[in-house]
This record gives C-alpha cells, structure tokens and sequence, in this order.
C-alpha cells in the first residue's frame, strides 16, 4: 500500500502499487478492489472537487493521472514523468508532483494538465505536495521547501534547511503554519520535524531519535501532529498548542 485518503463516502481510499489496484475500505473492514488493468506504479490519492478520488500513476514515458468514481468508473490522463503525491487545490483543480523531471503539475477535473518549472533550482526533486492555509500549494525538494499559487508562481525557501537532508512530507498545521519532516540523507543522525510560515521563515524541532527517520506527517484530532519515524519503526506525536 502506499498512500490513503478519506472519501466523500466516508469510507478509506488506497493505493496499492504491488496489485495496481485502488482499494476502497469501509470502516466496518469491508473492502472492494478496483483493478487498473495496467503494470504501473500508483503513488499519492486524494478526493478531488469533483468527489471524485484522483491518484498519480507512474509508467515511466506513459503515466497518468487516474480518477475514480464512488462506483469504481476509472478514467486515466496520460502523461509523462515520474509521478509521486497529488493534492486538491483551492482553484478546484488537483496538483501533483513530477519527481524525475523537476515540474509541478496541474489538472482539472476535465483532465486539461499544465506542468510548472520556473522558479524551481536546477536538479529541484519534488517530493509531497499539500494545500497551505494561505491558498496555494506547498511542496517538498532536496534541501528546500517549495510554494506555487495557483497562478503558477514558484517561490523556494531553504534558509535553515541543512543541504544534506531532504523534507519528506508536510502539512498545513493548526497554526496557520506548514509542518514538515526533515529525513538525513547524509546518515549523520540529525532528524527533525521543522515549521515553516507563509512567509518563509522556517524554524527546526530536533527533540527526537536523531536517527528516527520521519516521513509521513498528519494532523490529528486534537490539533496535534503526529508522524511517522520509518528507522525506528515508530510514530512520533508533536504538540504545538
């Protein structure tokens, strides 16, 4: 399995890159499998404006963009790239990262897509993508936390980002700020989990196992934020209020 998102149904919606397949779980156990018919590498979900779930596909020079309906109706958009995480935008239209390639993607619900690349550095990777509280979409890369509005507009922060470790997933938090976690890529045992505000002044929290490995992070019911140490095989939880 590989991602998973609350649908418009009130049930659990999954990535299964190893049957590509999406797998729909109700919160009674039950589950039914909607096979894609296809030997590809499924990557981020997320329900989209349409409530409808939308999830990346990674075929290398035949990707896509896979859209599902409550009742199983798959539609597939072809691109290209090395596809990761997908997010729904305050514009009514899905973004998604494109690792390989550098760019950040863009599709409406009638499946029109828009890639964007100016304003990221040369070798940019992005990583996870996740809507801010001021809007626009925020995004992780190698040594940088990135910000693209809807209109496109790509602004990178790194000051106080150290160069060898790489952001791994974020989170708009209840502060009003994004929360994000910080994996060494250098094995020197420095994790953190790291805030960063709109305005791009990012401030760092390493009060854990230096060798943890945080990647996934969520916000919990209580406002506070938990996230998972891959090293460790544990689950951090961070309180902020």
């Amino acid at each position: 399995m590989d991602d998973i998102t609350t649908g418009p149904d009130g049930a659990l919606w999954v990535t299964d890159s190893y049957n590509d397949e999406i797998v729909r779980l109700s919160v009674r156990g039950r589950y039914a499998r909607f096979p894609l018919g296809a030997d590809g590498t499924l990557g981020g979900i997320v329900t989209g404006p349409d409530k409808a779930l939308w999830a990346t596909e990674n075929f290398g020079t035949d990707a896509a963009i896979v859209r599902i309906t409550m009742e199983g109706a798959v539609t597939s958009y072809s691109t290209t790239g090395n596809l990761l995480d997908i997010a729904s935008g305050s514009d009514g239209a899905l973004w998604f990262t494109d690792f390989d390639n550098g760019r950040i993607g863009r599709i409406t619900p009638a499946g029109k897509i828009t890639w964007y690349s100016k304003g990221l550095s040369p070798g940019a990777k992005p990583g996870s993508i996740a809507p801010g509280p001021d809007g626009a979409l925020w995004f992780t890369d190698v040594g940088r936390i990135g910000r693209i509005t809807t209109r496109g507009q790509i602004t990178e922060y790194s000051s106080g980002i150290t160069p060898t470790e790489r952001p791994q997933d974020l989170v708009a938090g209840p502060d009003g700020a994004m929360w994000f976690t910080e994996f060494d890529f250098s094995y020197a045992g420095d994790a953190k989990v790291e805030r960063i505000t709109m305005q791009g002044g990012i401030t760092e929290y390493s009060k854990i196992n230096p060798v943890s490995g945080p990647t996934g992070i969520a916000e919990g019911l209580k406002g506070d934020l938990w996230f998972v140490e891959t090293n460790t095989n544990e689950v951090g939880r961070l309180r902020i209020r």
